[in-house]
C-alpha cells in the first residue's frame, strides 16, 4: 500500500465569529504556514452581525457600522453597509494577525461576505475557489436561519467534496495543547 502526497494549495475558512471559529482559524493559518497554502475567508451574513464585535471589540464595531451606515440609502443598501462592514472587520482582524509574534505566516486570498444558507455559500465558494480543505468550527454561536452552526458544519461534512476540518473547542473553551491558542491570536 503506498500514500500519496498531501497537497494543500488553497483553504476555505468559515466563519461565524464564535469562540470556536477563532480557534478554526489558529488551525487554518497553522496549516497555511506549513502546506504554504492561501487562505479564503468566509462569512455567511446572518441577522445576528453584532457577533463580529468579539473579534474586534464593540466599539471598534460600531465605529465601523456607524462610517458605514452613513452610505446606507435604504434597506438594501443597509445589506451592503453591513456586508462592507464585516469585511472591513474580518480584514482589520486578518492584518492584526499576520503581526503576531510566533503566528505562521499566511496569505489570504479573498475574503468574501455571503448571504443566504450557510451549507449552500460554504460548499458553493469551496467549489468556486477550488479549496483543497475547509475548515471551520465545530459548534457555534448559535442560532443560524432555525439551526444550530454544528448542524451546518455537520451539513458540510456530509455533502462537501473536499476534506472538511472541523474544530472543536477545547472542554472549558481557555486551553489547548501544546499551547494556549489565544495567544496566538490578536485581542482585537
Amino acid at each position: 500500500m503506498s500514500l500519496s502526497c498531501i497537497k494543500i494549495e488553497k483553504i476555505l475558512y468559515a466563519t461565524d465569529f464564535s469562540e470556536n471559529a477563532r480557534l478554526a482559524f489558529a488551525h487554518a493559518v497553522s496549516l497555511a504556514g506549513m502546506y504554504r497554502a492561501r487562505i479564503t475567508v468566509l462569512h455567511v451574513m446572518t441577522k445576528a452581525m453584532d457577533l463580529v464585535s468579539g473579534y474586534i471589540g464593540r466599539d471598534e464595531w460600531q465605529r465601523i457600522k456607524a462610517k458605514h451606515m452613513q452610505s446606507a440609502k435604504d434597506a438594501h443598501a443597509g445589506t451592503l453597509y453591513e456586508a462592507a462592514a464585516v469585511r472591513e472587520a474580518l480584514l482589520q482582524f486578518i492584518e492584526k494577525t499576520q503581526h503576531v509574534q510566533g503566528m505562521s505566516a499566511f496569505e489570504v486570498e479573498d475574503v468574501l461576505i455571503e448571504s443566504g444558507n450557510p451549507v449552500e455559500a460554504i460548499l458553493r465558494v469551496a467549489e468556486e475557489k477550488r479549496a483543497d480543505l475547509i475548515v471551520m468550527g465545530r459548534c457555534g454561536t448559535g442560532m443560524v436561519d432555525g439551526t444550530m452552526l454544528g448542524s451546518t458544519t455537520s451539513r458540510v461534512l456530509k455533502r462537501s467534496r473536499v476534506s472538511v476540518l472541523a474544530v472543536w473547542l477545547p472542554e472549558g473553551g481557555n486551553e489547548c495543547s501544546p499551547i494556549d491558542w489565544r495567544s496566538c491570536l490578536p485581542a482585537i
